[in-house]
């Protein structure tokens, strides 16, 4: 892991007070806060990325359907979207670390 970039360190620990689980009806349940956290955190670096992206994918990959989907559980996908909306930001946070350079 990379050192993370100081300045951002204290702001980073507001984000891991809230780390992603999947209970559905919970605040703690957004997949648009999960994937702006991760690329957050993504350019912290360090522990708190590490942190962070260890209870992601523990928990995404739990919720991963046997077709590849996720279930419409947010607030956010039930509003409309549904699965697609679901699967597409989980499928966006787990592969920020692909996407976007990191702090160096």
């Amino acid at each position: 892991h990379r050192q993370p970039v100081r300045r951002l360190v204290a702001p980073a620990a507001i984000l891991l007070q809230r780390l992603p689980a999947w209970e559905p009806g919970s605040a703690s349940l957004d997949l648009y806060r999960w994937y702006y956290s991760t690329i957050a955190l993504f350019q912290v670096g360090g522990r708190p990325f590490a942190v962070w992206n260890d209870a992601l994918k523990k928990t995404l990959l739990s919720r991963q359907g046997a077709d590849g989907t996720f279930e419409s559980a947010d607030a956010w996908a039930k509003s409309g979207p549904g699965r697609v909306y679901s699967t597409a930001m989980a499928v966006l946070c787990l592969e920020v670390y692909y996407r976007y350079p990191g702090w160096e």
